[in-house]
Formats: structure tokens, C-alpha cells, sequence
């Protein structure tokens, strides 16, 4: 290695702070979407549902994330991302929002 050359690090895109809040907001929605998982699929374990729509639910999640990702993906390629970032944090912020509202009010659904 040369005595000038500029080294780079695993930590270097950390350095810069929208990166960083890009990186912590994307864990906490992927942990917020495995609790969602989870207490759905415990939902309908408790009420007595089959082993294929438990394993499904999973799937049925997946579903928007796979229909949506190339078109979201070209609109964010023109320059609407920080927009879409945005409106999908809001949207993802109004169902959390609205599933503990039903949650706490008992109007979610048992079977």
C-alpha cells in the first residue's frame, strides 16, 4: 500500500448521517414487521387455524412488498425518493397506528 493512498473502511457510508438514519429506520420497520408476523401467527394458532394459512400469513405479507418494488424502485430512479420514503413511512406509521388502536380496543377480529 502506498504511503498516500486513502483506505476505506466498512464504517465509511455510516459517516454520513442519511444514510445512518436510512439504515436504523429500515431495521426498526423490518423488527416491527417480524413482531407483526409473530403476533398473527400466534392470532391464529390460538384460534385453531390450520398449519397452511398460519405459514401463509407470511406470504400474504410479502405479496405487496414484491408487486410494488420494481415500479417504486423506477420512480425512486427519478428523482421522487426522498418523497416516496416519506409517504411509505407515513402509510407504514397509519397502520401501525390503526392495528394498536384495534388491538386496544378489542375489535380485532378471532376467527
Amino acid at each position: 500500500m502506498q504511503p498516500g493512498a486513502a483506505t476505506s473502511s466498512l464504517r465509511d457510508p455510516l459517516r454520513n448521517a442519511d444514510f445512518t438514519v436510512l439504515v436504523a429506520v429500515q431495521c426498526v420497520t423490518n423488527v416491527c414487521v417480524w413482531v407483526f408476523v409473530v403476533a398473527v401467527q400466534w392470532t391464529l394458532t390460538v384460534s385453531g387455524e390450520s398449519s397452511t394459512v398460519i405459514a401463509s400469513v407470511q406470504t400474504a405479507l410479502a405479496i405487496p412488498f414484491l408487486l410494488f418494488a420494481l415500479p417504486m424502485g423506477v420512480s425512486g430512479e427519478r428523482g421522487a425518493g426522498p418523497v416516496l420514503m416519506r409517504g411509505a413511512l407515513l402509510v407504514l406509521a397509519g397502520a401501525a397506528a390503526a392495528a394498536a388502536v384495534f388491538a386496544s380496543t378489542g375489535d380485532v377480529p378471532h376467527g
